[in-house]
């Protein structure tokens, strides 16, 4: 009867035994689905990560661009500024010479006109006198 009461009493403790370890084993059969959902969402959150930086370099990679064609289209209105500027002053530089050139021929062509009239009115005495 003690060997009967003991063996009851074993067969008991392995009855709870086996429960705890089938409790233990459903634990770890949702542990390990929850661990393989979480495994799936790092795995779809890095490649959202990847995505997001690819599309920050593509950005910043379009606006690198945009704004070397900005500087690019700056240097080429300040070169056509500085050549109009440089085209201006030359313009000016040659009208002045010409302005200049213009007087100094009047000048001239105002003493050549005195020197031919003092010149005429001499051959007109003359030719009083020769008459």
């Amino acid at each position: 009867e003690v060997v009967s009461g003991m063996e009851r009493q074993h067969a008991v403790e392995v009855k709870a035994v086996h429960e705890e370890v089938s409790r233990v084993g459903e634990r770890c059969a949702e542990l390990e689905a929850a661990r393989s959902e979480l495994s799936s969402d790092v795995v779809r959150a890095r490649g959202d990560v990847t995505r997001e930086k690819e599309k920050a370099r593509a950005a910043e990679k379009r606006a690198a661009d945009a704004e070397a064609r900005a500087a690019r289209a700056e240097q080429k209105h300040q070169g056509r500024t500085a050549s109009s500027a440089e085209q201006v002053r030359q313009l000016e530089y040659t009208l002045k010479a010409s302005d200049k050139s213009l007087r100094e021929s009047e000048a001239k062509a105002g003493k050549v006109e005195k020197e031919l009239r003092a010149e005429l009115g001499r051959m007109k005495e003359e030719v009083k006198a020769v008459k």
